[in-house]
């Protein structure tokens, strides 16, 4: 068989997806679970529940992505013998995704009473759970 043989690059390709779709694959459940919950509560509760989850996915898919590209870096450092450069590597990766999560809770910082995630929650009521209704005049 092809892909049975010990030096095969597609065994040792499913070996490092196979981590790295079940970390999406959870991260995506987790957001299915949080909407199916919440829509048992009421409409509200669920546009709020998916405009964070929606808010949220992307910080997490960025970090995920951020450590999961300094995986073939780090492992580029060790084939040409550079494991001095490793640290570096991995700090910036950190570096990225803690910048990424001070971007997110800036989102929530609140000014006067309210937070910028406090005006997507209205806008969404607005635009979408509360009846809407425009009359034509000529």
């Amino acid at each position: 068989m092809m892909f049975c043989t010990k030096n095969n690059d597609f065994n040792e390709l499913l070996k490092t997806m196979i981590p790295l779709v079940l970390s999406q694959l959870s991260l995506m459940g987790m957001n299915v679970m949080d909407a199916t919950m919440s829509g048992h509560a009421g409409p509200v509760d669920l546009a709020g529940v998916s405009m964070g989850a929606s808010l949220f996915m992307p910080v997490t898919a960025s970090f995920t992505g951020i450590l999961a590209a300094s995986t073939p870096m780090i492992a580029q450092l060790l084939g040409r013998r550079r494991k001095q450069d490793i640290p570096h590597v991995v700090r910036t990766g950190m570096a990225l995704g803690m910048l990424l999560t001070a971007l997110f809770a800036f989102l929530t910082i609140r000014f006067e009473d309210t937070s910028i995630l406090d005006f997507i929650k209205y806008a969404v009521k607005y635009f979408f759970v509360e009846q809407q209704e425009y009359r034509w005049k000529i």
